[in-house]
């Protein structure tokens, strides 16, 4: 964070230097192009090819195992929370 003056009414103000998102439909690669984001409460899984992944909580408990095609693959059924899938954090959240 850094220090501006505002140009309204002079006084200084704190302008964060980054800004974090962590909006449910952001989605995230793992560096094998798997691309795994979540949107109203379902983890979707893009890949180029077919494999397996294990879901973990933030205790680092696996708490379901999926095998994914290629495409899209969807996993549904999880609790709101934040997952560890692939490598990649993952917030679920159902639509208000």
């Amino acid at each position: 964070a850094r220090w501006v003056r505002d140009e309204v009414d002079g006084y200084p103000k704190l302008q964060p230097t980054h800004t974090s998102v962590s909006l449910p439909d952001v989605r995230r690669t793992t560096p094998d192009g798997i691309s795994v984001y979540a949107v109203d409460g379902t983890i979707y899984i893009r890949s180029a090819h077919a494999g397996k992944a294990t879901l973990y909580d933030l205790h680092g408990k696996a708490v379901a195992s999926v095998a994914y095609t290629e495409g899209l693959t969807t996993v549904d059924g999880l609790r709101e929370g934040v997952y560890i899938v692939c490598g990649v954090k993952v917030i679920v959240r159902r639509g208000k």
